[in-house]
């Protein structure tokens, strides 16, 4: 939908007027009542808060001289109006009532957060959209079940690219601080408030998106394999006044399993950049303020001392790019090339790798007798092995020209009849057998063996 067909055309224009700070002063004034209200302020009480205001400021733009403050708040209240920022209205007991536009509140919600300098904290997005796919209330209402977990995953994604501009804004900042004591402050009482407490522990803890993502994957699979489930959650939709179609239901549906499924397969790629981002931060704090503490007499202290000394001179002009050093500089530096090789070097020179001689192998002879006595336990061991087709053979026996049996007619008196049983439920699921196993029943015992009395079923 075209923006200004919801927002008026001179909507912005008090926000970017010469008194563009006077204007937003009293719609944040305006806001901050609207808030405290239930339906409307009066608009004596908006008049007085912005005239109270008004008494210290003048508006650039306007030619409201010699006026008092409550006549210039009655002038931009007007203004406002006129920009349908917000309405007047008159009510039953003629009293007048000053009510934001629906537009004009979420726009200063916006602003009212910059302004605040407020930062986003972690409200566990990924446990509520795992809430919100799994409860027992998304089985009989699923479109808006789907509807809540997109708009917690829209969140998520939202904040966690938030999070990865924040470490880059902290880092450009970083950067620019002159003194360690700054950048310590820096890195454990903002740095840490603002991104690691708030945000990056959250996602590495109690929101891990591992933790959940697998059953929310599992949920959207379910549903899709569903028969049915698509179309009755449309007609639903649609029947509750959500879509106006079954058409664009199933659409809507479709997309949004599709934005859940891609956006919880590929926010690993934006996690891992994060966690980058922040062990660079880590880095660079750390890199910034050793720099600035090398005032040593090593060679790492001189160098930064001589770049400190450069760098004050070009920024103060005092010294062109193209100018040779200051002769007080020379013999900073004691600089010279030392040579030696001698036989009593420190200096072990490389060796040909050596190669290794193998030794003979001695291996006892191996007789006739031992080898065939070593086939004959290998074919014993075979024999004894309980493979799919001989637990088959097993059971069809068992069976006989019955339909079906319960685990008790096997006869189970021994340690290998009861081994045979649980090789038989075992593999009662596979393809690879003629019978099928129903793993539900009474307890049974036999003798010393207590077992779950299934029902075994030829195929």
């Amino acid at each position: 939908m075209e923006l200004f067909s919801l927002i008026p055309d001179r909507f912005f224009s008090v926000l970017a007027s010469p008194s563009k700070s006077v204007y937003a002063h009293v719609l944040f004034l305006i806001y901050d009542l609207h808030k405290q209200e239930l339906y409307g302020t009066p608009r004596e009480a908006v008049v007085d808060a912005a005239a109270a205001y008004l008494e210290t400021e003048e508006l650039a733009d306007e030619d409201l001289g010699g006026l008092s403050s409550r006549d210039k708040a009655g002038a931009v209240l007007r203004r406002l109006q006129e920009t349908e920022w917000l309405d007047v209205e008159t009510r039953s007991d003629y009293q007048q009532y000053v009510n934001l536009r629906d537009y004009a509140i979420a726009v200063l919600d916006t602003l009212d957060k910059l302004r605040r300098q407020e930062r986003q904290e972690y409200a566990g997005y990924v446990l509520a959209t795992y809430v919100a796919l799994t409860s027992p209330e998304a089985e009989h209402n699923p479109g808006l079940a789907i509807a809540k977990a997109c708009d917690q995953t829209h969140q998520l994604v939202r904040d966690l690219k938030s999070l990865h501009d924040n470490i880059k804004r902290y880092t450009e900042k970083l950067l620019q601080e002159k003194e360690p004591s700054a950048i310590l402050a820096m890195h454990f009482g903002d740095y840490k408030l603002e991104v690691l407490d708030r945000s990056y522990h959250r996602l590495k803890t109690t929101d891990n998106v591992s933790k959940y993502r697998p059953r929310i994957l599992e949920r959207i699979d379910t549903w899709l394999a569903s028969p049915g489930w698509l179309s009755a959650t449309a007609a639903d939709d649609v029947r509750r006044g959500r879509q106006p179609s079954q058409e664009a239901a199933e659409e809507q549906i479709q997309s949004q399993l599709a934005f859940l499924r891609h956006s919880y397969e590929q926010m690993d790629a934006l996690i891992d950049e994060i966690d980058r981002r922040n062990a660079q931060y880590a880095k660079a704090s750390l890199e910034h303020v050793r720099y600035l503490l090398s005032t040593g007499g090593d060679v790492e202290g001189r160098l930064v001392h001589l770049l400190k000394l450069l760098g004050g001179q070009l920024r103060a002009g005092a010294l062109a790019p193209e100018q040779p050093w200051p002769a007080e500089w020379e013999g900073l530096f004691a600089l010279h090339t030392l040579q030696t090789w001698e036989d009593s070097s420190l200096f072990t020179p490389r060796a040909a790798r050596r190669q290794l001689k193998p030794q003979p192998l001695d291996a006892p002879e191996v007789t006739v007798a031992d080898r065939a006595a070593a086939q004959q336990r290998l074919r014993e061991r075979l024999a004894q092995k309980l493979t799919y087709g001989r637990i088959n053979d097993y059971v069809l026996a068992r069976l006989g020209g019955h339909r079906e049996m319960q685990a008790s007619d096997l006869g189970i008196n021994s340690t290998e009849d009861f081994i045979r049983l649980i090789y038989v439920a075992a593999y009662g699921r596979s393809r690879r057998v003629s019978y099928g196993v129903d793993l539900r029943g009474e307890r049974c015992e036999t003798g010393r063996f207590s077992f779950k009395n299934i029902r075994i079923r030829r195929k």
